[in-house]
């Protein structure tokens, strides 16, 4: 251990050394006459501090692929092989985008509350998700059949010429799912990166779906593999996308949901008991429904206890304390490690 008056840093042979082996809390209880409690980040417990959130990126992605598996089942009951595409073909299309993206919108959106176990925001952000989806759907779909009809249409098209018209009318599609993800967080900055994981995901399913139908021959079959890949690819890179343009993120070491991570996009967001919170903790009674709350201004975060219970960071009681990079959240029995993406000097 490294010490002074004002600091006590410990690093990972330290914990390794208690009998309580890798449990940091127990170090840092017996060093309270130190103000200040730092650690190594090699002394955290659990797994090591990763920039790209994989359990986030899966979830995300699975969220994608069940939605456009279910958008696929239901979208070929009436657009399958017997749609007709007459006079009425731009309502037709610009119906089936609805009903599609709305499918696929709702399942991304509802996978957050899912996974947090919070039944109102599964309702709740689900239901935003479909509307959204659903009018976006009806804007892409109309414009990708406009599209498609002016460069030629039907087998007097080029398969160039193809691709490409269905790359931007799903472009459009995917670009609605990620609107859907930041109007529920109810932030600009996760709006601007969803849109854009949205976008990129929407065309690269749109460009892999005629591809995918001459290998596989087409009609049902190439349907059945085609839409669930844009679902994935919708959900991959909406969460690739928040995960690559992150600055600031919290992720549970110990407790429920442990390994589960939180990306702080609002000037100030509250960790509770209550599903109500924009981090809700849902299975630990030592946490009261509203906790504490997160404040960011600029680059700089800072934690101030609203409860009448205990909250520590590296092992200290706080009323409010600034965070820096890798400290660590106690409430209740759960423990949180605060993160900030770190530039590296040039």
């Amino acid at each position: 251990m490294e010490k002074n008056p004002e600091k006590l840093v410990i690093t990972k042979g330290d914990i390794e050394k208690e009998p309580t082996r890798g449990d940091a809390g127990k170090v840092y209880s017996k060093v309270k006459e130190y103000p200040k409690v730092e650690y190594t980040s090699d002394a955290i417990p659990g797994k090591k501090q990763q920039l790209l959130s994989s359990r986030n990126i899966m979830q995300y992605t699975i969220a994608g692929l069940i939605g456009g598996f279910i958008a696929w089942m239901i979208t070929e009951i009436f657009w399958g092989e017997h749609r007709n595409l007459g006079r009425n073909a731009l309502a037709d299309m610009a119906l089936c985008g609805g009903v599609l993206t709305a499918i696929i919108s709702g399942a991304i959106s509802c996978s957050e509350a899912i996974v947090t176990k919070s039944s109102e925001k599964v309702v709740k952000d689900g239901a935003t998700g479909l509307g959204v989806g659903f009018v976006g759907g009806l804007i892409g779909g109309f414009c990708g059949q406009v599209l498609y009809s002016s460069l030629g249409g039907g087998k007097s098209q080029t398969i160039g010429l193809q691709i490409f018209a269905r790359t931007v009318g799903w472009g459009l599609l995917g670009v609605f799912v990620g609107i859907a993800q930041g109007i529920i967080v109810k932030s600009l900055k996760k709006l601007k990166n969803t849109t854009l994981g949205g976008l990129i995901g929407g065309m690269v399913g749109g460009f892999l779906f005629d591809p995918i139908g001459m290998i596989i021959g087409g009609g049902t079959i190439s349907r059945f593999v085609a839409i669930p890949v844009l679902g994935t690819a919708i959900g991959y890179t909406i969460s690739v996308v928040e995960e690559m343009n992150k600055s600031a993120w919290l992720q549970i070491i110990k407790g429920p949901m442990i390994g589960k991570q939180f990306i702080l996009y609002k000037e100030e967001t509250s960790i509770g008991s209550s599903p109500k919170n924009d981090i809700p903790i849902l299975k630990d009674p030592g946490i009261t429904p509203r906790h504490a709350i997160i404040k960011r201004s600029g680059n700089a975060s800072t934690i101030t206890n609203i409860s009448g219970q205990l909250v520590f960071v590296n092992g200290n009681s706080i009323t409010s304390s600034r965070l820096r990079n890798n400290s660590q959240i106690q409430l209740g029995n759960t423990m949180l490690l605060y993160s900030e993406k770190v530039i590296p000097n040039k």
